[in-house]
Order: structure tokens, then C-alpha cells, then sequence
């Protein structure tokens, strides 16, 4: 049975309440402007054999949340691991969630299994099991199939995903614009500066609709969202590198 849309809307809020006060490095994540039910995120994978990677996902959550069924959680882009559906993108979630606990389980932790299987794969129950094959038996000929993975997902950084064009949450990334340096600096140091031999990229997002919108039922929502049409954060990554520029001293206390 489909819970009540403003029971849900709240049960959603809690949810992203808590994930903000989780440091998970290198994820993403705000709810679409279209639907509560799918959060859009992207992962830049730092270490292990996927390192470099950036790759988008979608989080498609159940009506019924956070009762019944997993959550599942969808790439967009091929991705050759043993525990990614080749065909649809679809990570094997319930590897990791076999049933999902009302008051035991959190869509934080889903982003933490994300996180997870890029860096330690394992092979057991996979569901490409061409992948699992070529990881026990040829691992040169898999990092290959990787690198191939992660190449691509640089080569398509810039081009924004059909499925999101018309989501005003969609996260878009565009190269870097020097007219925006001096907002860079003011938001990593307070200080304004004028010049800058920096050549980085950056990521816009509805920073304002992430952290206000989020707490109006999605109905209510669509009046508000001319208003903010021209209002962005930013966010900014190191050339080649795809790694977010973080300062450890700006997190919560309970993460220091």
C-alpha cells in the first residue's frame, strides 16, 4: 500500500537529514525536481581500479519507502563490474540489503555500498559474471575493460543525461569559467582575489532547491521553481584529477 504524499515527503526529509550529517567522500547526491522517489547522484572514485571514474546514478525509491522492497540504484553510463547488471546499469543492491529494515536501514548506507564495491570487488554471486570471470582469471584484461570504463566517463562528463534534461535538479557539469574564480575563492578561504592561474572545472547544482525545496511536498514545489531559476552552488574538481576540492576543517564536528 502507497503511503500518504505528505507522510512520505516527511519520511523522504528525515532521510536526507541523515545523509548530510554522513562524510561520504567522493558522492553527490540531491532529489530530483521532479520526484521525490529519485535522487540524482555521481561518484568520483578516488582509489582502487576505478579510480578517476565519474560516474552518475540514479536512486529509484519505492512508494512504500521504507517499507518493502530495496531501493534500487540505477548508472547511467556501462559500467563492467560483477555486481552491475551489463545491460540496465542496475546495481545488485540487495547483495548488500537482502531485506531492507524499516528502523535498521538508511539511503545513506546504499551510497556507502556505492562507494564500497568500487573498491573492493567482489566476485561471489555476480550478477556479470563475464566480469567476475575475467577479475579471477585475467586481471589484466579486466583493469583494461575498466580503464575503457572510466575513459568514457571523463570523454562524457559535459553532455548531460537525456533521462535528466528536464529536471531543474539535474547535476550538469560545464568547463571552468574565469568569471567565477572569484566566488571560488571567497567560498574555499573568505578572501576575494582578482587574479588566478587556476584551470579547473566546476559542478552546478541547485544548491538553494537541495537544501530548501527539499521540504515542501513535491506539489507545492513547482510554483517555486522560477524563482529560482537563476541561483546555483558551485563546486569545483582539480584538472585530470576529478576529486572535489573538500577542506577537512569545514565539516561537522562529529567528523573532524
Amino acid at each position: 500500500m502507497e503511503k500518504n504524499e505528505y507522510a512520505l515527503d516527511y519520511i523522504l526529509q528525515a532521510e536526507y537529514n541523515l545523509l548530510r550529517k554522513q562524510f561520504i567522500p567522493g558522492i553527490i547526491v540531491i532529489p530530483s525536481g521532479k520526484s521525490n522517489l529519485i535522487w540524482n547522484g555521481v561518484h568520483f572514485v578516488s582509489q582502487g581500479p576505478y579510480e578517476g571514474g565519474v560516474f552518475r546514478f540514479s536512486i529509484i525509491i519505492p512508494p512504500t519507502f521504507p517499507d518493502g522492497d530495496c531501493p534500487k540504484v540505477i548508472f547511467m553510463s556501462s559500467i563492467y563490474h560483477p555486481q552491475i547488471n551489463v545491460d540496465t546499469g542496475e546495481l545488485d543492491i540487495k547483495r548488500y540489503f537482502p531485506v531492507w529494515k524499516r528502523n535498521g536501514h538508511h539511503l545513506w548506507q546504499v551510497l556507502r555500498y556505492i562507494r564500497r564495491i568500487f573498491q573492493k570487488i567482489e566476485t561471489t554471486n555476480s550478477v556479470n559474471v563475464d566480469a567476475a570471470n575475467l577479475y579471477e582469471q585475467d586481471p589484466g584484461i579486466f583493469l583494461s575493460k575498466i580503464s575503457e570504463c572510466v575513459n568514457q566517463s571523463k570523454d562524457n562528463l559535459y553532455t548531460p543525461e537525456p533521462s535528466t534534461t528536464d529536471d531543474p535538479h539535474a547535476i550538469l557539469f560545464t568547463p571552468w569559467s574565469d568569471k567565477l574564480q572569484n566566488v571560488r575563492q571567497l567560498l574555499l578561504t573568505g578572501k576575494k582575489v582578482n587574479k588566478s592561474n587556476c584551470s579547473i572545472s566546476y559542478i552546478i547544482f541547485h544548491l538553494i532547491r537541495k537544501h530548501f525545496l527539499i521540504l515542501i511536498p513535491i506539489k507545492r514545489r513547482i510554483a517555486l521553481h522560477k524563482a529560482f531559476d537563476n541561483i546555483h552552488g558551485l563546486s569545483w574538481m582539480k584538472p585530470g584529477v576529478y576529486q572535489i576540492l573538500t577542506r577537512e576543517d569545514t565539516l561537522p564536528s562529529h567528523q573532524n
